[in-house]
């Protein structure tokens, strides 16, 4: 291949993709056609998409359309299943831009930077 990297970003975040399809229709169709990054992008503003143990609350409200995550299990699958086939997994979170799907954590002592009600940033601030 003419380029080293070869990649493709799945928003996570925003559209849950579930396990078996990201390998299946995903990950084996990198390969098929010599992809070699796929970056798993795993927040966004509505959902995180890992369901980490001891932070229940992240995942929550995730019903509906918003519903599914991955488990640190599924992660680890998913890592080890794209290194079969000589794909490197780069999971993001995507912070500060996306710090709104952490807004659940609100409870557990996590402080997010809040401007006064009716004040915007002036850019470079926000």
């Amino acid at each position: 291949p003419d380029y080293p990297v070869r990649g493709l970003m799945l928003d996570a975040g925003r559209r849950f993709l579930p396990k078996a399809a990201l390998l299946r229709e995903v990950v084996d169709g990198m390969a098929l056609v010599r992809m070699n990054v796929l970056q798993l992008h795993l927040s966004d503003f509505c959902r995180f998409a890992v369901d980490l143990p001891g932070f229940p609350a992240l995942n929550r409200s995730l019903t509906g359309l918003l519903e599914g995550q991955y488990s640190v299990q599924d992660v680890r699958d998913i890592v080890a299943y794209a290194h079969d086939r000589a794909i490197l997994v780069l999971p993001e979170v995507d912070l500060p831009g996306h710090a709104g799907g952490l807004l659940p954590l609100e409870d557990q002592g996590l402080s997010f930077c809040r401007p006064p009600p009716g004040s915007r940033p002036r850019p470079g601030e926000a």
